[in-house]
C-alpha cells in the first residue's frame, strides 16, 4: 500500500476512547512508512484532541455550501472543548442539567434548606464527587455564612 490515498470513515465507531486517543499515531506512522496520505473523518473529540492542528478540517454545512475551517487548535485540548467547538452546547443529561439549575436558581434566591435539599438529591444521582456537586456546596457553604 506504497504511495495511496487512504479515506478513513469514523474509526471511533469500534475503538475504546483509550484506543482512540492512540490511533492517529498509528495512522501516521503508516502514511510516513508506506509515503501515503490519509484522510480521516470523525466526530470523536478524542480523536480531535489528538489530531496536531495542522491536520484538523471543520466542515460546516451553511445554506447550500460547505465552509472549510483551518484555523482550529484543538491538539490537547480536553473533549468538553472539542464537543462545545462541535456545536454540543452540553455532555450531561437534559434532566441533570435541569436540576443543576433548580440547584443554583434556589442559592440565588437565597433558599439555603430548599437549596440544600436539591442539592442532596442532584448528589445522590451523581455523587458527592462531580466537580458541580462540590461547586454549588461550596457555594452554599459559602453564601448561608
Amino acid at each position: 500500500m506504497k504511495n495511496k490515498i487512504i479515506l478513513i470513515d469514523e474509526p471511533e465507531l469500534s475503538l475504546h476512547p483509550s484506543w482512540q486517543n492512540r490511533i492517529l499515531s498509528i495512522y501516521e506512522n503508516f502514511a510516513k512508512k508506506n509515503n501515503s496520505q490519509i484522510i480521516l473523518a470523525t466526530h470523536s473529540p478524542h480523536i480531535i484532541g489528538s489530531a496536531k492542528n495542522e491536520y484538523i478540517r471543520f466542515l460546516k454545512k451553511s445554506d447550500d455550501k460547505i465552509e472549510v475551517f483551518h484555523d482550529i487548535v484543538a491538539y490537547g485540548r480536553d473533549i468538553e472543548w472539542v464537543l462545545e467547538e462541535m456545536g454540543v452546547n452540553y455532555t450531561r443529561s437534559k434532566v441533570i442539567l435541569e436540576e443543576i439549575k433548580k440547584c443554583q436558581d434556589l442559592l440565588n434566591i437565597e433558599e439555603y434548606d430548599k437549596a440544600e435539599e436539591c442539592i442532596n438529591k442532584l448528589e445522590g444521582n451523581i455523587g458527592e464527587d462531580d466537580r458541580k456537586i462540590m461547586s454549588l456546596r461550596n457555594s452554599l457553604y459559602f453564601e448561608r455564612d
